[in-house]
């Protein structure tokens, strides 16, 4: 690969255009845009440096003829960037979901910040939690599905004690919850009487009030034409409490 090529090859798997570079680098559009027009012979030892700088790279990288895997091998890691990369693989499928998250709404965010000088970072503190794909039933129970799930953004200031969420299923907490709605959950063993929470109770998962009547624990919906669910095993397990 020539000087061209491995600058289209990074450009290109850093999201970037020749004007981004430029601003990033701190090299002038009009040299990004003459080593395409005019050639790059000419090049400055300073200006190598700049990009090399850039791209984390080392000046043998632009020199040498290289294949495409010796380019990425080619690439200079920082201690930190190492160390990052050594805790990553040794995440489960749920911390490397939340990882990748993250890096895509930051990596969008700086792209953005690039093209437009007038971009505000945003002033709001966001939290990266698991929306589970199976619902919550508000209604007579849904049997509990394998737990998949997506990555949510939330507002963490609004909900700093999110763990996961649930989809709303049914109409029994009319008119606190309708169907579809999303509630937020702390995850905790137990939820106190007079509390809605997520429980799962004979293999099935309900939102619901929990309260203690007649030495029974029930699960109460907010829709009146429901009857309690009256727990009468050890069955009972709560998700946690629900916090919207």
């Amino acid at each position: 690969m020539d000087f061209l090529e491995k600058l289209d090859l990074l450009l290109k798997q850093n999201n970037m255009n020749k004007n981004n570079l430029s601003k990033a680098s701190g090299i002038p559009y009009t040299t990004i845009d003459g080593w395409y027009k005019k050639g790059y012979e000419s090049m400055q030892l300073s200006t190598l440096k700049k990009l090399a700088n850039y791209f984390n790279t080392s000046l043998d990288f632009w020199a040498k003829d290289e294949t495409p895997n010796n380019v990425v091998n080619s690439l200079k890691f920082d201690k930190q960037e190492i160390k990052n990369i050594t805790m990553y693989r040794k995440l489960d499928i749920y911390g490397k979901k939340v990882v990748n998250h993250v890096l895509e709404i930051e990596h969008e965010r700086c792209t953005n910040q690039s093209k437009d000088e007038n971009y505000k970072v945003p002033i709001k503190n966001k939290r990266i939690i698991p929306l589970s794909d199976f619902s919550l039933s508000a209604g007579t129970g849904n049997l509990l599905l394998d737990n998949t799930y997506e990555m949510i953004e939330i507002d963490g200031d609004e909900y700093p004690n999110a763990d996961m969420a649930f989809r709303v299923k049914g109409d029994s907490m009319e008119p606190g919850y309708y169907d579809g709605d999303i509630v937020y959950i702390h995850r905790q063993p137990v939820v106190e009487p007079g509390e809605i929470g997520a429980f799962l109770y004979n293999d099935e998962q309900y939102l619901k009030k929990i309260v203690l009547e007649d030495g029974f624990y029930k699960l109460r919906s907010l829709n009146k034409k429901y009857e309690d669910i009256i727990i009468d095993n050890d069955s009972l397990m709560a998700y946690g409490k629900v916090l919207n």
